[in-house]
């Protein structure tokens, strides 16, 4: 999806380059992207963990990853009006 934004920004000249608008835009964007890949990848884990029976119901990797997901979910609902 990102990856789609980014190339309609480029076709239409919003570049990285072409001043702080694109530049602000390609980071918030660029950091958010990563985050949410990081938080995938961290849930990810959780699940094969707790699929193995890892975790029992006071577990601290698992309540980290659910507040880390929640964390990006936040921060996006105030970084898309600054964006849109």
């Amino acid at each position: 999806m990102i990856l789609l934004e980014w190339r309609l920004a480029i076709h239409e000249g919003m570049t990285p380059d072409s001043g702080p608008a694109g530049a602000a835009f390609f980071m918030m964007t660029g950091m958010h992207a990563f985050h949410v890949f990081t938080g995938l990848i961290l849930l990810i884990i959780v699940m094969i963990n707790g699929r193995r029976g890892l975790y029992d119901e006071k577990s601290y990797p698992v309540e980290a990853a659910a507040v880390y997901w929640h964390f990006v979910d936040v921060v996006w609902i105030f970084l898309f009006p600054l964006l849109s």
